[in-house]
């Protein structure tokens, strides 16, 4: 389960950035970098792409040779590591020139003719999918195979990696050096998968056995690791990305809150009519609302905050008092002085609820809302915090009001049953 996991999901994720930033291509066709970042995405999707078993075996079927989908995803990987050297020269500004590039690009070449003789050469006649490596490790010329392979791999991630690591440390501005520590990082993630699988081909050839019992994991774990970090250096610097991930942080906080105020908001609304500009609607409808919640959660916290000076007449100024004592007994030295004073709000709004409901106020009101903030954020972060308490309060489950401690304050009255009843 955790390999398919790992499997799928790096297959995802790099397809989900070349489609994100594939709506940005014809208009950057030009520009060698984000051309060659595309190809160089496009690649490495087509090569996980292509080991997913269903593909692998499809592929395998379609053409009557045993595993060479695992040939056509070993090339498409060199030719990634190939196509990444025009992007990563442009991004860190290397002085690498179009020869050496061109060079490697003789080196891929006769890399990738290595790969299909020896292919030919080794008796891989059964498709196998997970388990290549250690099926065949021991086959002949298949040593050879991965020893190529590998060893064009980790020229070219030590060559990206040194131009990340150099660029590092001659100092940039703050967002280009997070872009250059994660490329850094991927690269060395790309060697580190270098290592592990030609050790373990080493291994599998002398018959020595690996030390874990599973190496397909640590295998895709470190493809995995190197896909997030070379995609989260690249797609996470530009500036609309960025933006956009920040927006959608900043919309979900204030659909969170939005969703946290909603049944307290909604009980003092319902019991002092008037104070809400829009009435509360059913708690399906209220889910559904994602537009303007920066208003809607500023009013949700103004409106709930006028609804306690309405209530305050009708609050036992002993509810409070009596929930924040529970709440020493029951929670003792666990909560801070903020959470003992939105628990002891929430008690009195409960219980001016009620009061509320049944007409009866109190002799000498003192009771009021908290009101020691600087600014909305913190006040609406408050009043999640006695929405949440609330909850318990108003089912008369809290484990800070026992319910002797709500006879205490109602006063044992059988109006008061009467209105807990209610």
């Amino acid at each position: 389960m955790l390999k398919q996991l790992l499997a799928y999901g790096s297959t995802g994720v790099l397809w989900a950035s070349l489609l994100y930033r594939g709506r940005m291509l014809p208009r950057r066709w030009h520009d060698p970098a984000h051309r060659a970042h595309w190809l160089a995405t496009l690649s490495l999707a087509l090569s996980f792409t292509v080991l997913l078993p269903p593909v692998y075996i499809a592929i395998d079927k379609a053409l009557g040779v045993p595993n060479l989908a695992r040939l056509l995803a070993n090339s498409l990987a060199l030719v990634t590591a190939w196509i990444f050297q025009p992007f990563v020269v442009r991004l860190l500004n290397y002085p690498a020139t179009r020869k050496s590039i061109r060079r490697s690009g003789w080196t891929l070449l006769a890399a990738l003719g290595a790969l299909c003789i020896l292919f030919v050469l080794s008796p891989v006649d059964e498709t196998e999918t997970g388990l290549f490596t250690q099926r065949y490790g021991t086959a002949p010329y298949m040593l050879e195979y991965r020893l190529v392979f590998l060893s064009y791999l980790g020229l070219m991630s030590y060559e990206l990696f040194a131009a990340s690591w150099r660029c590092l440390l001659g100092g940039s501005g703050s967002q280009l050096r997070a872009r250059v520590l994660l490329q850094a990082m991927g690269w060395t993630f790309a060697l580190m998968y270098v290592a592990h699988e030609a050790a373990y081909a080493v291994m599998r050839a002398t018959g020595v056995r690996h030390p874990l019992p599973d190496p397909g994991v640590v295998t895709l774990s470190l493809m995995g690791l190197t896909v997030l970090c070379l995609v989260a250096g690249v797609d996470l610097r530009t500036p609309s990305f960025a933006s956009g991930l920040r927006g959608f942080g900043e919309w979900w906080w204030l659909y969170r809150s939005h969703r946290r105020l909603y049944p307290l908001w909604r009980d003092v609304c319902e019991v002092i009519p008037g104070i809400a500009y829009l009435p509360p609607e059913s708690v399906f409808k209220d889910a559904l609302a994602t537009r303007e919640l920066g208003l809607r959660v500023r009013r949700r916290a103004i409106e709930i905050r006028d609804g306690c000076v309405k209530l305050a007449p009708y609050v036992d100024p002993r509810v409070p008092e009596l929930a924040r004592r529970r709440c020493a007994q029951v929670e003792a030295g666990k909560l801070q002085d903020i959470d003992r004073e939105a628990i002891g709000d929430a008690a009195a709004i409960a219980a001016g609820i009620q009061a509320k409901i049944c007409g009866r106020q109190t002799e000498s009101p003192t009771w009021a809302l908290s009101d020691i903030f600087d600014d909305m954020n913190e006040e609406v972060l408050y009043l999640e915090k006695v929405a949440e308490a609330y909850k318990q309060f108003r089912s008369c489950s809290s484990p800070y009001w026992g319910r002797s401690s709500w006879d205490e304050s109602a006063g044992g009255s059988d109006t008061s049953k009467q209105c807990r009843g209610a």
